[in-house]
């Protein structure tokens, strides 16, 4: 699902701000899903991997 929308949103040229519920990822069964996510945006270029603050101020800076 998560790369799913990773790759919907790159190709509308959109954000894709992933959020993670430790009761969804919390468990070490399920962290390679995350790395897998990251290695994915990587492999596609163009990644950006910004804090949320770091999203808002580009947002706030970039207004058209």
């Amino acid at each position: 699902i998560f790369r799913r929308e990773l790759e919907g949103a790159a190709r509308e040229g959109g954000l894709f701000q992933l959020v993670m519920h430790p009761f969804v990822i919390g468990y070490r069964s399920r962290i390679w899903i995350l790395e897998r996510l990251i290695e994915d945006a990587r492999e596609m270029g163009g990644a950006w991997f910004g804090t949320h603050l770091e999203v808002a101020r580009w947002v706030r800076g970039n207004k058209g």
